[in-house]
């Protein structure tokens, strides 16, 4: 919810990287002219039920529309190659296979499995790319939120989520949020220290429940 503070402001001098269904707000992301897109859920973007069937959709007019790079796992890479052939030279697929976490992508072209896109695509792919890495709309899970954490419709297939749920039902039946929630918040430290660590500045522009980015 929080990156309706982030609409108005100008990000031109950003080299800018968006993730999942944020691209349904295409007056949004046609502003912002990212250089990428990251998506990464298989339950939510590369599954069978409507929800991903409408981010594909959706996939395929941003990228023609625009002079982005699709990023998502090696796996997630070949199926779209496969599925969508008119968009194969447009994505980019990454393994997961590092030991570490790290960000050095020139000597290890992969990525340390985690929680969550923030932490296994953004934060790794922005520390490499930049020195001043900032942040538009991660919210995190507020104290009243019962699900994973909040979204804004703007950017979200609201009317969609049942389907998710009934297609995946496993994936949410009996799970802690809240436990999840802190997870990420841990997996998000390690690599903010890491980055910082390394001389780069890293901070959220917007209202963030995460930990990391509250100091």
């Amino acid at each position: 919810p929080s990156l309706a503070e982030a609409l108005e402001r100008d990000h031109g001098d950003c080299f800018n990287i968006i993730c999942n269904t944020i691209i349904k707000n295409q007056a949004f992301t046609a502003r912002l002219h990212p250089q990428i897109l990251v998506a990464a859920d298989a339950h939510f973007h590369f599954s069978y039920h409507r929800y991903s069937a409408r981010f594909l959709s959706d996939l395929v007019a941003f990228l023609d529309g625009s002079g982005a790079t699709f990023y998502t796992f090696d796996k997630f890479a070949a199926f779209l190659r496969r599925r969508i052939p008119e968009i194969a030279g447009r994505v980019c697929g990454m393994p997961a296979c590092r030991k570490a976490y790290g960000f050095d992508f020139d000597q290890d072209f992969s990525l340390f499995p985690g929680d969550s896109v923030l932490n296994m695509f953004l934060l790794p792919l922005g520390s490499f790319l930049g020195q001043e890495v900032v942040l538009n709309g991660f919210t995190g899970r507020a104290p009243s939120d019962s699900f994973f954490w909040s979204h804004s419709e703007l950017h979200q297939y609201a009317e969609l989520m049942e389907d998710v749920r009934q297609a995946h039902p496993a994936f949410f039946r009996n799970r802690d949020y809240g436990q999840y929630a802190n997870t990420v918040d841990d997996a998000i430290k390690l690599r903010v220290t890491a980055a910082r660590e390394a001389g780069k500045g890293m901070r959220s522009a917007t209202t963030s429940f995460y930990t990391a980015f509250q100091a």
